[in-house]
């Protein structure tokens, strides 16, 4: 190419490649926060809703040790109103469920046992029939979960952790596609549903259903809250947050104990009130304080100007002056306008 050739504007397109390269180097995570900065009482919220929500995370993933205990338990009914065999079940042992020794000495063969009494004083291990009562109510208790059906006491477990697994395939993208405020409201409202239903259920089936989704929808809650909470907080507070959280399920493992000592929780439909309640007590505000990941806006179609707003909000909550100003004598306003360029130049590539 000869010098004749040159275009006359080369200095000027050489200055503005070499803007754009500075953008794409910025990322756009430091520049939110940039304006929002790394720690304030706006992180702090969320990191207190999701500290709240790790405590009644850990109470639905361990009640279960509670909820359907180990009982001593005796044939109360068989099937056919024999006399004889009814005066013999006085003599059971406890635990057996082959009570075959009480009657074959009558020639009336095995009997069918159709009902069964507990001890809701103690567990296996201890106790007397005689102390009172320590459950009120249990699942096992409720539906008969010993000898043949003994397995589907813990069947409950694994449906939870189906439900676990199950949202972890489907929340997580559900996050991407519809944002992180959306997803984690969700979840949180189908576990408080889910809980008073499985508190109301009137039969098994329904019962793991319910238990299905209070743990599909914590972790849409759960995975997602984690993820907005590290969005929106600065690298260096990052790994302290992440583990303080986890202290959450730590008081949720202290307290659970506490509650069914307490009483509520010796009935396994109160203790599933009490979640909900403990669920209920945060939800509104949560619907308020929760907001959406500026970053999951910014890289949305369309999204600036809510991306915007949430700024502006974090701004203020933080109580960072809207005329504080940056090695550029940028103040936020200015920044946030920069950022939206800078986002939408890179969803233009």
């Amino acid at each position: 190419m000869s010098a004749k050739e040159i275009p006359q504007n080369c200095p000027s397109s050489h200055k503005a490649t070499s803007d754009q390269e500075i953008h794409a180097q910025s990322s756009v995570a430091q520049q939110i926060l940039a304006i929002t900065g790394p720690w304030g009482r706006w992180q702090l919220h969320f990191f207190l809703l999701f500290f709240y929500l790790q405590i009644f995370a850990c109470w639905h993933s361990l009640q279960l040790a509670f909820i359907a205990p180990n009982l001593d338990f005796w044939c109360a009914e068989v099937d056919g109103k024999d006399s004889q065999v009814l005066d013999k079940l006085s003599l059971q042992q406890p635990n057996q469920c082959n009570t075959d020794h009480l009657w074959h000495q009558n020639g009336n063969g095995s009997q069918i046992c159709s009902r069964w009494t507990y001890n809701l004083a103690s567990t296996v291990s201890g106790g007397n029939g005689n102390a009172s009562a320590f459950y009120r109510s249990t699942i096992v208790s409720e539906w008969d979960l010993v000898c043949g059906r003994k397995w589907m006491a813990g069947f409950a477990h694994s449906v939870y952790m189906a439900g676990w697994l199950t949202a972890g395939l489907v929340m997580t993208h559900a996050s991407d596609r519809f944002g992180r405020r959306v997803t984690m409201v969700a979840g949180w409202a189908i576990s408080l549903g889910a809980t008073v239903g499985a508190a109301l259920a009137g039969n098994l089936l329904l019962f793991y259903a319910f238990r299905f989704l209070i743990s599909f929808g914590l972790v849409g809650a759960y995975a997602t809250g984690f993820v907005l909470l590290l969005e929106i907080t600065g690298p260096q507070y990052r790994e302290a947050i992440g583990l303080a959280s986890n202290y959450g399920w730590t008081l949720g493992y202290t307290t659970l104990p506490l509650l069914v000592w307490a009483g509520p929780g010796r009935d396994f439909r109160q203790l599933l009130y009490c979640c909900a309640a403990v669920q209920l007590l945060a939800a509104v505000p949560a619907y308020w304080l929760i907001t959406e990941s500026p970053r999951w806006l910014l890289a949305q179609s369309g999204r600036g100007k809510e991306a915007a707003a949430v700024l502006r909000r974090a701004v203020k909550a933080n109580k960072k002056s809207s005329t504080d100003k940056n090695e550029n004598n940028e103040d936020a306003e200015m920044k946030i306008a920069r950022l939206l360029k800078s986002a939408s130049n890179i969803l233009e590539r």
